[in-house]
């Protein structure tokens, strides 16, 4: 049986290319993703059926999980930053190469298998949908059509996060060139600009779609958050319960309805978010019980496979949802709800982990072994 568990695990574990590996950030991938998920069922289901969802518990909250897109563009920060920060800058070359094998080709795929089914099975014109490929392909798709995509309309995140791949390299050399104080000081100055430019008080009539532009806050809150790490914490995090409480409280507030954010002091919601996803990240890594609770084996194996999870879920729930909504239309709409996420989220899990297994894994580049343990001991543990 022991056997048996650790080969499930080890077909499931996410391989790194770096020697430092955090369970509490997949932990934090996992939460994420869960978000992402959540919302994308609720709103599926409700466009859908037609029904009123604001009468249903905690059907509200729900809506709140788009958030974790922000949380994955923070994530992105802490992580691309971190070696940067600690004086190992790699190769630009072989950064971007390494980008383009480990998430281009799975994307690639997961376009070519999307655009097959829309022609195939939706009978959507092929030479139509043929320059929406190409564009999604160059991670180009909302500069040029200023919408989201038309073969995978999540993908509108990943060519923001592309573009930070891109300028990342140059800005992190640059913020490692200045003393820690000025760092911080010009890290907090464009979180708060993050914020302002994403909440529309800065206008960019020439740009169509989502970009970096609206969304570096989050990337930043990222790197200002893997400063601390470094050099504040000295990759040594004192934990206590305290952050426990203020991670409860933050994230609490961030599922309040979308009207009661916006009604804080009259202040768009945007505006603060990137500064409110710094310290929920902050409070996540001081924290006792939530930081051992995301770094629980099966919650951060599943926040590892968050990518394949993210490229394909929303079409899982399309074809469970022709099937299983028909079969369940009689019955009261919170059952209704209740039994469409209760079916969704283990298939939408099941077949993640097939094509992560089969279109992801294959594309990771593995240095050394990977014991399948807690801490998996043979990288550098940290948190």
């Amino acid at each position: 049986m022991v056997d048996l568990q650790n080969k499930l695990l080890s077909t499931i574990t996410r391989e790194t290319s770096g020697r430092q590996f955090f369970p509490v950030i997949d932990g934090l991938r996992f939460v994420a993703i869960l978000g992402v998920v959540l919302y994308h069922i609720q709103d599926y289901f409700f466009t859908k059926t037609g029904e009123q969802n604001t009468s249903l518990f905690l059907v509200p909250l729900l809506k709140g999980g788009y958030l974790g897109v922000q949380l994955f563009f923070a994530i992105s920060g802490f992580m691309i930053s971190l070696p940067f920060l600690q004086g190992y800058s790699p190769n630009f070359f072989q950064y971007i190469k390494r980008r383009l094998l480990r998430l281009g080709l799975p994307y690639i795929i997961n376009l070519l298998i999307i655009y097959t089914l829309l022609v195939l099975v939706l009978k959507q014109d092929f030479y139509e949908l043929l320059p929406h490929f190409f564009a999604s392909v160059a991670y180009m798709h909302n500069i040029i059509y200023g919408s989201m995509s038309k073969i995978n309309f999540v993908a509108w995140s990943l060519e923001v996060e592309f573009q930070f791949y891109l300028i990342a390299p140059i800005f992190l050399i640059a913020l490692t060139k200045i003393n820690n104080k000025i760092r911080k000081f010009v890290l907090l100055f464009l979180l708060v600009l993050g914020g302002i430019s994403a909440s529309g008080y800065i206008s960019y009539p020439w740009i169509k779609g989502a970009t970096i532009i609206h969304n570096f806050g989050f990337f930043i809150a990222g790197i200002l958050a893997a400063n601390i790490f470094v050099f504040d914490w000295k990759t040594s995090v004192k934990q206590s319960y305290f952050w426990d409480l203020m991670c409860i409280i933050l994230v609490s507030f961030l599922f309040f309805p979308l009207h009661s954010r916006t009604l804080l002091m009259g202040l768009d919601e945007k505006l603060y978010l990137p500064i409110l996803t710094y310290i929920i990240l902050i409070s996540v890594l001081k924290s006792k019980l939530i930081n051992s609770a995301l770094s629980q084996p099966y919650i951060y194996l599943i926040g590892g496979m968050c990518y394949s999870i993210y490229l394909y879920h929303f079409y899982v729930i399309s074809l469970v949802g022709r099937v299983l909504l028909p079969l369940v239309e009689s019955l009261p709409v919170w059952l209704q709800f209740t039994i469409v996420v209760v079916v969704m989220l283990p298939t939408i899990l099941l077949a993640s982990v097939l094509f992560f297994i089969f279109f992801e894994k294959p594309f990771m580049k593995r240095k050394t072994h990977v014991a399948i343990t807690k801490d998996r001991t043979d990288e550098k543990p940290c948190i």
